[in-house]
């Protein structure tokens, strides 16, 4: 009879056991598959900032080639670029926060 009870002991805590395994696999698949978004993400973010980035510096490049750039002009392209850049890497310490979370 106790040989009984230890069985159904230790088979109720086998199947507790799968129970847990298969919640934790269902874990580290969501973790993952959000990991993977946020990636996604930033490197369209990522895109969009280098366009942004390499819109002003051809701008800047024709200005040049044509002479028709001033000293205003260019120090607000510089700006225009340096924010670009800024914003993109305000945008990848966000990333790394919610990875890192």
């Amino acid at each position: 009879m106790l040989e009984i009870v230890i069985m159904l002991i230790a088979l109720v805590l086998i199947v507790e056991l799968f129970r847990q395994l298969r919640y934790l696999r269902q874990k580290v698949y969501e973790i993952s598959s959000h990991k993977e978004e946020l990636t996604k993400n930033l490197i369209k973010e990522l895109r969009s900032e280098l366009c942004i980035i390499s819109t002003i510096s051809s701008g800047i490049e024709v200005n040049i080639e044509d002479e028709k750039i001033n000293k205003d002009s260019l120090m607000n392209s510089l700006n225009d670029m340096s924010a670009s850049i800024k914003n993109f890497e305000d945008k990848v310490k966000w990333f790394e926060r919610k990875l890192l979370s």
